[in-house]
């Protein structure tokens, strides 16, 4: 795997930490932004980029806590 690099989030609802490890050559270059976090980052999962972006952003909401404070995706919206 090359270097690794070990990026953490903490999740703004229940505090609980999430850790992704990845190649560091490949952090870089996401970093650098050459290429988007799914394509560089293919072999991980969604929540694993999740932590990914929040490193990134500041911003993040673990997989545990993604429904209740979010909502389910897949609920229709009612029209207003």
């Amino acid at each position: 795997m090359g270097e690794v690099r070990s990026v953490t989030a903490k999740c703004r609802h229940c505090d609980n930490s999430d850790t992704v490890l990845v190649n560091n050559a490949d952090y870089m270059r996401w970093e650098n932004r050459e290429g988007s976090v799914q394509d560089i980052f293919a072999r991980h999962g969604d929540s694993e980029r999740e932590v990914l972006l929040a490193d990134r952003g500041g911003w993040y909401i673990c997989w545990r806590c993604w429904d209740t404070v979010l909502g389910d995706e897949d609920e229709e919206v009612g029209d207003a």
